[in-house]
């Protein structure tokens, strides 16, 4: 199974994403190579043992910034080719609402979670 991760730049809770990793028990993890969820994911994914495949933005393909997001989210999606998606946002989270969104669109399952720190 694949599993993509979309989440804020501004997520800071581990637990709540070693939480949703450990019992997945997959082999291979995308994720859009930003700080935050993404290269917490990553991470976890990486000592877990999973293949992990960073796709940062390209702004030669998906032109300038803020929009470049968006682009990359979707180039990311249709790559890879999820069969989960795994949502970390925060209420400014816009790319990651726009990730759930076309995923959903796509059939793919898609799981949010919501960080347990409180100072979110």
């Amino acid at each position: 199974m694949r599993v993509l991760i979309t989440g804020s730049r501004d997520w800071t809770d581990e637990v709540t994403i070693r939480g949703a990793l450990l019992p997945l028990q997959e082999d291979e993890l995308c994720h859009g190579d930003a700080r935050g969820a993404d290269k917490i994911a990553g991470r976890i994914a990486e000592e877990l043992g999973w293949k992990v495949t960073p796709f940062p933005v390209d702004t030669s393909i998906d032109g300038p910034w803020p929009a470049a997001g968006h682009h990359r989210n979707r180039r990311m999606f249709d790559a890879f080719k999820p069969d989960l998606v795994l949502a970390f946002p925060l209420p400014q989270s816009r790319g990651t609402v726009g990730m759930v969104d076309y995923a959903t669109s796509k059939g793919c399952i898609v799981v949010t979670h919501v960080t347990t720190e409180e100072a979110k």
